[in-house]
């Protein structure tokens, strides 16, 4: 069991088909919240640019999509601007376990090994889609960073945005989506490896930027439910236990359902 977290490295697009019918892959490449890129159903696919910059990554996830469990998605790598070539994975359902009607779609994919390839090509396939397009908002494209699992104590919350106001003999609710949220404790993280990998990672992510959070990447059943792409709250602390381990502690809150 290890509690995952991922920063998405920066993309441009190189080539998308068919013609977008809605948003910019810029929404893509950015943490707010509902703004998508929208396809039609005629084989859709995106490659995407990591850079020139040497990347490491093992996570690819699409966020905030409208896909289906009988939906599929197929990631490919490679040197070159068709984004194949290197690693070639199989289409796989858009998620598994269960996925109630108040959140999207998160399908979350870890790679079989660490990839390095510049170029990554995303097909989809969601035939008779009631929708009519499919869609997404955020794609996460990164590399894990690990921790040893989350302690005893945790807490998954659900953050109210809802207005309400009350008074004598009214209430009225404006009604908003709730927010997944977690509070978390990782602990016997190596001194080395909070230097090298942690606190490099949350200077990152204590400014504000999205990041990928997965309760327990053992059980991809619960993912629906557990996994967020959200910020943190409130200060990343981490807590030297003794000399050579350290405990992390923070709060997430999702950007949104």
């Amino acid at each position: 069991m290890s509690a995952i977290f991922v920063r998405p490295l920066p993309f441009t697009a190189t080539e998308t088909s068919p013609l977008p019918l809605g948003g910019s892959v810029a929404n893509l490449n950015n943490d707010k919240p509902n703004m998508v890129w929208r396809f039609g159903l005629d084989a859709p696919y995106l490659i995407i640019d990591l850079g020139s910059t040497a990347r490491s990554y093992n996570y690819v996830a699409l966020l905030g999509a409208n896909l289906r469990a009988s939906d599929t998605v197929r990631i490919r790598t490679g040197t070159g601007t068709t984004g194949t070539g290197s690693f070639d994975g199989t289409a796989r359902a858009a998620y598994v376990g269960e996925k109630d009607e108040e959140t999207t779609t998160k399908a979350i994919y870890p790679l079989p090994a660490t990839r390095g390839e510049r170029f990554v090509r995303i097909d989809l396939a969601a035939p008779s889609h009631p929708d009519g397009f499919v869609e997404f908002s955020r794609l996460v494209v990164g590399m894990s960073v690990e921790g040893e699992g989350i302690e005893l104590g945790a807490e998954q919350s659900f953050e109210t945005q809802s207005v309400i106001a009350t008074g004598p003999g009214f209430r009225n609710t404006d009604v908003y989506d709730s927010l997944d949220a977690w509070k978390v404790s990782t602990p016997w993280i190596k001194a080395a490896d909070w230097r090298t990998t942690w606190a490099p990672f949350l200077r990152y992510a204590s400014r504000g930027h999205g990041v990928l959070f997965i309760a327990d990447e053992t059980t991809p059943a619960t993912w629906q439910n557990e996994a967020i792409f959200g910020f943190l709250t409130n200060t990343a602390t981490g807590k030297w236990d003794n000399a050579n381990l350290v405990r992390f502690e923070t709060k997430l809150i999702a950007y949104s359902r």
